[in-house]
C-alpha cells in the first residue's frame, strides 16, 4: 500500500480539508490511501490512522506546519513513524523547531517546499522508484 499522510500543525482556523496534492495523486491512477490529520484531530481518528503506517510499503509524508503551533494530537503519529522502516518521502511546508528536532531523531530529512507545484514532481519521482 502507498500511504499519503497529510499532517497539519497549524491553528484550527487555518486547517484545510485536504492536501493540495490530493487531486493530482488521484489522477496518477495508483492505489494510494490518503489520510489527512491535524494537531486538533480526535484521538480515535489519529489512532486508527496511525495503524495504516505499519501496512504501508511506501509513505508520502506531507507536513504543513506553523512554527507557533503545538504538535498536539499528532504525537502518536510521530511515535509510529519511529518504527517505520519502508521507503518514505517527506515534504515540508513551513518551519517548526520542535518538529525539526524530532525529524532529526527519526532520521527523516524533509524536503522543504517553497512552491506547492514542485511537491508533486518529488512525489512522482519517489513513486517511480
Amino acid at each position: 500500500m502507498i500511504l499519503h499522510l497529510y499532517l497539519q500543525i497549524k491553528p484550527i482556523k487555518e486547517v484545510k480539508f485536504s492536501s493540495e496534492f490530493s487531486e493530482e495523486l488521484r489522477a496518477l491512477g495508483l492505489d494510494i490511501t490518503q489520510v489527512d490529520l491535524d494537531s486538533h484531530s480526535e484521538s480515535f481518528t489519529v489512532s486508527k490512522s496511525t495503524e495504516l503506517i505499519a501496512h504501508a510499503e511506501k509513505l508520502i509524508l506531507h507536513l504543513d506546519i506553523d512554527a507557533n503551533e503545538d504538535i498536539g494530537a499528532l504525537m502518536p503519529v510521530f511515535e509510529k513513524l519511529r518504527r517505520f522502516n519502508q521507503l518514505a518521502l517527506c515534504l515540508q511546508e513551513g518551519e517548526h523547531e520542535s518538529l525539526a528536532k524530532m525529524m532529526k531523531l527519526l532520521k527523516i530529512k524533509p524536503i522543504k517546499l517553497n512552491k506547492t507545484g514542485s511537491g508533486i514532481d518529488f512525489i512522482k519521482d519517489f513513486l517511480s522508484t
